[in-house]
């Protein structure tokens, strides 16, 4: 059982503040919320990765995902804007996707266009 991010996330690095909305889905070692920051009201896709369940293989894999996405600049995806941790979560901000998952889009399109 996965223990579920609070419900107020502070980035250590700079104090910014997000409140946890509603799960937006979850995968093999992650799961996605909806967080909104107290500032100015930005919302994201919080990818949240619990580090107690990280082994040491999927950790590596975790930091090289965090490494090629940053480095991706294209408007077909998804734009990474912020990473950091606390003592129990890796928190990978994302720009939520309205349109869902691309998985989701194949399966109502049965193509892409």
């Amino acid at each position: 059982m996965r223990t579920p991010p609070p419900l107020r996330i502070v980035d250590p690095n700079d104090g910014t503040e997000y409140m946890r909305k509603e799960m937006l889905g979850q995968g093999s070692f992650a799961e996605c919320y909806l967080v909104e920051s107290t500032t100015d009201r930005r919302r994201y896709a919080a990818k949240v990765v619990e580090k107690a369940h990280l082994k040491p293989k999927t950790k590596d894999r975790l930091y090289s995902e965090i490494k090629i996405h940053r480095s991706l600049h294209h408007p077909s995806v998804i734009r990474l804007d912020e990473v950091f941790e606390d003592a129990n979560f890796v928190y990978i901000l994302l720009e939520p996707c309205p349109h869902k998952t691309l998985l989701e889009m194949l399966r109502a399109r049965l193509h892409v266009s």
